[in-house]
């Protein structure tokens, strides 16, 4: 039996990697996968919210039927996860990183009453939010805001946590394991040399960026742009493109990190007997405010 190895991004856009067209990044690692693999072109989640999507991708079940209809609603107590169908079949279970279907738990946050939804082996169950840096000390974990640098930073550690699980599995069984990594979800703020990979200068800005109508949600919502791009903020295009920089700069690390934990499955011979799963629970407006004509990727 093959082993499994699912990377769950937060908020990736399809059109900032190379494979699906994007210009701005070069993700040669991710790319990998779909060239030796498969792409999908034309997968969509069910619910473009961070809880929801994810209960959905965990239990293979709508919103409305699992219980996670939206941000701080956990999945259901009787719910079932894929990862329980793996256990039941012999592999090793295991999952690090970003949970966020428990009820309301902030950075940091105990997610032992929470259910595991099938994964056995969970050495950290805090929930990791969208931390930027990552320490142990005596056994418990430290998570921060602070930007940590290329041991602590959440995406650094997080990849150094799977090639650690993958190890560390030396009975002969196979395995499944499940890394959710924070990036490039807000805050958009990523470690050196990241940080100033990209010129704010040479970000290009949306058309639908100047839109000077939207719908409510596109407007007021928690996300929308009256959060982030409010029209009469002072030097509005330049803010937009110095985070556009730094969410760009988090992809190429996030890209990085991918060709990390390929090469540690190639050295321990195990990368033919894994199948690598790449994805994310929803994309990023980046900018984009459509009028409901043109949806943003």
């Amino acid at each position: 039996m093959k082993n499994v190895l699912i990377i769950m991004t937060d908020q990736l856009r399809r059109d900032v990697l190379g494979c699906y067209g994007g210009k701005e990044v070069e993700t040669p690692y991710i790319d990998s996968l779909a060239e030796e693999g498969i792409l999908l072109e034309n997968c969509y989640t069910p619910s473009a919210v961070c809880t929801p999507s994810r209960g959905c991708f965990m239990t293979g079940r709508y919103p409305h039927n699992n219980g996670a209809i939206s941000n701080g609603r956990p999945v259901g107590a009787k719910e079932h996860g894929f990862a329980e169908a793996f256990r039941d079949a012999g592999y090793v279970t295991g999952y690090a990183g970003k949970w966020h279907l428990g009820d309301h738990r902030e950075l940091g946050d105990s997610l032992e009453d929470c259910s595991r939804l099938g994964f056995d082996r969970w050495d950290h169950r805090v929930e990791f939010g969208h931390c930027k840096s990552v320490k142990e000390k005596d056994g418990k974990l430290i998570l921060s805001r602070e930007v940590g640098d290329e041991h602590s930073y959440t995406t650094d550690w997080l990849a150094d946590e799977t090639l650690r699980f993958i190890k560390e599995q030396k009975d002969g069984r196979p395995f499944l394991f499940m890394v959710s990594m924070p990036d490039p979800h807000q805050p958009f703020r990523v470690r050196k040399p990241y940080d100033t990979m990209f010129d704010p200068l040479q970000m290009e800005i949306p058309e639908t960026f100047y839109e000077e109508e939207l719908p409510d949600w596109a407007e007021q919502d928690e996300w929308g742009r009256r959060h982030y791009f409010p029209t009469g903020l002072f030097e509005r295009e330049d803010h937009f493109r110095r985070l556009k920089a730094q969410y760009l700069g988090a992809v190429k690390c996030i890209d990085d990190n991918v060709g990390k934990i390929l090469d540690g499955l190639r050295e321990a011979n195990l990368l033919e007997e894994t199948v690598v799963i790449f994805t994310t629970d929803h994309g990023e407006y980046l900018g984009e405010h459509a009028d409901g004509k043109e949806q943003p990727v």
